[in-house]
């Protein structure tokens, strides 16, 4: 019995011995392995760490710069109480402060189009953000079609298609000898979201890196984005001889008057990993039903197409101490 005892000892010995001997070899030979996985299979093991963009993951952004819009033709209803008239196919421009000034001197940066954003990545790919697109709205002095009915004034009658002058304060002073001259006017001589049309959204964004430097210190990354916003508008208007500088203080000023839906598309260039540069290409549309011309219960109603191109400032950064 002792025997039997003492061979049984001795065999789990020689196991125990011969699987300890045979453990660092076969450590040696994983490990091994291990190693060539990682410098065969491109994108895995520490390669793969290498596409986590660092200059997006759970960082915050923020961002500020300028802008210039151009809009589609559109129809404009102004109803108020004594007139209901539609000014049709009409042209409207943006209006850039032209000052240099007003671009670098800090109590005249809002003077001009700008727009700022505040946002988070959610992941490499992914952002939410907040932020206004400041721009402008201003129609143009040209010749249009006017339907609708003016119950009293200079201008009172029924209208059909009838061919008018419209935003004759907008623009400079007409030739004598021009045909302008001889349309009938005074009916919508200025009209302008001269202190913003100011398209207030929520976008969910995402980052495509496209290239990084060896030093991860610059990359370049495509942005796209798509957003839903509400249009925040302060009208300059004058329509049928009413000024809307008559607002009374508590009508008079910025009001929600319509929304709209957007996508863009950029180019950002990340560098020292904290600032960046975007140049983006933004459009929609925007609906506006409520934009107030008056205090006496003007409305103007319209929906155009636009196109927006910015040019932003930025950096990410981290709230804690990631």
């Amino acid at each position: 019995m002792k025997k039997s005892i003492c061979i049984i000892l001795i065999s789990l010995f020689a196991i125990v011995y011969s699987g300890k001997s045979q453990t660092p070899n076969a450590g040696t030979v994983l490990a091994g392995t291990f190693q060539t996985s990682q410098s065969s299979t491109p994108g895995s093991g520490i390669a793969a760490l290498t596409k986590t963009n660092k200059f997006t993951h759970g960082r915050f952004f923020f961002y500020w710069g300028y802008n210039r819009s151009a809009y589609t033709k559109s129809d404009i209803r102004f109803s108020g109480n004594n007139y209901d008239f539609t000014i049709s196919n009409v042209k409207a421009s943006d209006n850039p402060t032209k000052t240099l000034l007003s671009y670098v001197q800090p109590m005249q940066i809002t003077h001009s189009q700008y727009d700022y954003r505040i946002g988070f990545y959610l992941n490499d790919k992914y952002s939410i953000s907040l932020g206004a697109d400041h721009m402008k709205y201003h129609l143009l002095q040209q010749a249009t079609h006017l339907t609708g009915n003016i119950n009293s004034g200079l201008n009172a009658g029924y209208y059909n298609n009838a061919l008018v002058l419209v935003g004759e304060d907008m623009g400079t002073n007409i030739p004598h000898d021009n045909y302008l001259c001889t349309l009938p006017n005074g009916f919508v001589p200025q009209y302008e979201n001269y202190s913003g049309l100011n398209d207030i959204s929520l976008e969910l964004g995402r980052t495509d890196n496209l290239w990084t430097s060896v030093n991860k210190n610059f990359s370049f990354s495509a942005i796209e984005n798509c957003g839903l916003g509400g249009v925040v508008t302060n009208t300059i208007s004058r329509v049928l001889g009413v000024n809307s500088n008559s607002h009374s203080a508590t009508v008079w000023g910025y009001h929600l008057s319509g929304f709209s839906a957007t996508t863009g598309l950029g180019m950002q260039f990340n560098f020292f990993k904290h600032f960046f540069l975007l140049a983006r290409v933004k459009g929609g549309l925007i609906d506006l039903p409520n934009d107030r011309t008056s205090s006496e219960g003007g409305i103007a109603k319209q929906h155009f197409g636009f196109v927006e191109t910015m040019a932003v400032l930025g950096c990410s950064f981290n709230l804690g101490n990631k």
